[in-house]
C-alpha cells in the first residue's frame, strides 16, 4: 500500500511539473507573437534603429494597451532603451523614463553582439527595477525596413500574473525559485510563503 501511494504521489508531481512547463511554453509563444506584432508595425523598428524615442513610444503605446501586454522594452542596436512600457497596479500603462539597464542583461547580450536576425527567441526570469517585480521575459531580434539589425524586443509577464494560471492548470500549488535558490513566487498562503523563504 505504501508503495502504491508513493507511486501515485510521484506520478502526480511529474504531471504537475509537465503542466507547469507546458504553461511556460505557451506563455513564450504568446510573447513571441506579440513581439512580432510590434516588429511588423510600420516605422517602429526604424525608430529603434535611430533611437527615436518619441516615435517608438507613439507607435508602441496603442499596441501595448490593445494587446494587454504587461511589460514591453524596446532596445536599440547600441543596447539603449528606446521605449519601456509597464502596467501599474491598476493595470494602466505607464511610460518608464530613463534607462533601467535592460540592454545590459544576459537575455539580450548575445543578440547585440552577434546581430543575428535568425537567432532563436530567448527567455528568462528577470527583475524589473521600476516596480520591483519579477517577470518572465521573452526576447527576439528584429530588423528595420531595409533589413538591418534594429535591436531587440522584450515582452514580459509578471510572475504574480502567471502563478494563478499555473495552479489552476497543474491542480497543485507552485513555488518558483530564482537562480540563487530563493523563492520568488508561490501560490501557497502567506504563512507558508514566509516559512518557505526562511527555509530557502
Amino acid at each position: 500500500v505504501a508503495g502504491s501511494v508513493q507511486e501515485r504521489l510521484t506520478n502526480q508531481l511529474l504531471e504537475a511539473g509537465r503542466a507547469v512547463s507546458d504553461n511556460f511554453a505557451r506563455q513564450e509563444i504568446r510573447h513571441v507573437e506579440y513581439a512580432r506584432i510590434f516588429a511588423f508595425t510600420t516605422g517602429l523598428t526604424d525608430a529603434m534603429l535611430t533611437e527615436d524615442h518619441e516615435t517608438a513610444m507613439g507607435l508602441a503605446e496603442p499596441l501595448f494597451a490593445g494587446l494587454r501586454v504587461e511589460n514591453l522594452i524596446l532596445i536599440s542596436p547600441q543596447g539603449r532603451e528606446v521605449a519601456h512600457l509597464l502596467l501599474d497596479e491598476q493595470k494602466n500603462p505607464i511610460r518608464v523614463s530613463g534607462d533601467t539597464g535592460a540592454g545590459g542583461s544576459l537575455l539580450v547580450a548575445a543578440y547585440l553582439e552577434d546581430r543575428d536576425l535568425e537567432a532563436e527567441p530567448q527567455r528568462a526570469l528577470g527583475f524589473n527595477h521600476v516596480d520591483d517585480g519579477t517577470y518572465y521575459y521573452t526576447a527576439i531580434p528584429v530588423a528595420s525596413a531595409n533589413g538591418r539589425f534594429a535591436g531587440v524586443i522584450m515582452i514580459g509577464t509578471s510572475i504574480q500574473s502567471i502563478l494563478p494560471v499555473l495552479k489552476s492548470n497543474s491542480l497543485a500549488d507552485v513555488v518558483i525559485y530564482g537562480g540563487n535558490g530563493q523563492a520568488i513566487g508561490t501560490t501557497l498562503g502567506a504563512a507558508d510563503r514566509t516559512a518557505l523563504t526562511a527555509v530557502s
